[in-house]
């Protein structure tokens, strides 16, 4: 019975992650993260897009304790607040103080002990990367432990002043009403708006096909574009995108001649970018676009850049 319990599960997350499994395995010759433990060096989340200039075990031990403290403060309090807490209030904040009680419970042992070591980790050991996704991304189980854990307090706080105020009638429907209150609340709110605003960016991303092809040079999905949103230019204009790291602009160019990308597409800010086109000697071979102007889908993307790679 144990044993079927186990496997079960595990053949499920296993056939959902096979798809994973073998997209790196086509395009990065293994199935395993082989940058992990380089993030466990990372002085800032930018270098997870390094190129030349990568983390290191001698640069991490040059920040010094000060810094592998704060980062560690920062990691735990991304982890605690901004990825367990926040999105999950108010029962997500019942169920952490909850935590103690339900460390108790046989049935969830597993699930308690999976999810801290999984919080552990990303806090302890990544913790500047953590901050950019990496715990939110591992996040699923605490998610659910939260939930139970906070049913059960309810129902437990709601039995207690039940005994002291002598109620005659049961009240266990309480503590689900409640949790169910709260996640209309969510749903109602927090679920539209995230949508909204993904909504958005997906359609500013996906106008600048249309600029691209009012420009005479189409994208084309077989030649990568480099970008600090490289997902984003993936999902919405379906092709091959690469990040930009926050190098010198001879790191784009190394990109550019080894993968075949031909344009530099910037949103915002990334680090150094794009204030180092001001003083980088290599600056002239990133030569501006101008993109015509949007319309329709499209008028959203005045604000995003365009650069060629103009040296070979």
């Amino acid at each position: 019975m144990r044993a079927r319990l186990v496997l079960v599960p595990a053949v499920v997350a296993l056939l959902v992650v096979a798809p994973w499994l073998a997209r790196q395995t086509l395009v990065f010759g293994s199935p395993l993260p082989g940058q992990a433990i380089t993030n466990a060096w990372a002085i800032t989340g930018f270098e997870i897009f390094a190129w030349r200039n990568p983390a290191t075990f001698a640069g991490y031990l040059a920040a010094g304790p000060a810094a592998w403290l704060g980062d560690r403060a920062n990691g735990l309090a991304h982890n605690l607040l901004s990825v367990l807490a926040l999105p999950g209030v108010p029962v997500a904040v019942v169920g952490l103080a909850g935590l103690p009680w339900i460390v108790r419970s046989r049935t969830l042992r597993m699930l308690l002990a999976f999810t801290a070591a999984t919080f552990a980790i990303t806090t302890l050991v990544f913790p500047v990367q953590t901050t950019w996704g990496t715990y939110l991304h591992a996040a699923a189980p605490a998610h659910v432990l939260l939930i139970v854990s906070g049913l059960a307090a309810l129902d437990s706080g709601l039995a207690w002043v039940g005994r002291r105020r002598e109620w005659t009638r049961p009240v266990a429907w309480l503590g689900p009403l409640f949790a169910g209150a709260g996640a209309i609340l969510f749903l109602g709110l927090g679920i539209p708006s995230y949508g909204s605003s993904a909504a958005g960016t997906e359609a500013r991303y996906a106008g600048l096909t249309a600029r691209f092809e009012a420009l005479g040079d189409p994208l084309d999905p077989t030649v990568p574009v480099i970008s600090n949103h490289p997902v984003w230019i993936a999902e919405a204009d379906r092709v091959r995108a690469l990040g930009l790291p926050d190098e010198p602009v001879s790191s784009v160019l190394e990109i550019a001649r080894t993968f075949g990308a031909r344009y530099l597409v910037l949103d915002g800010t990334l680090g150094a970018w794009p204030a180092r086109l001001a003083t980088d000697p290599d600056a002239h071979c990133l030569a501006p676009v101008a993109l015509p102007p949007g319309t329709g889908r499209s008028a959203g993307t005045e604000d995003v850049t365009v650069y060629r790679v103009a040296c070979p």
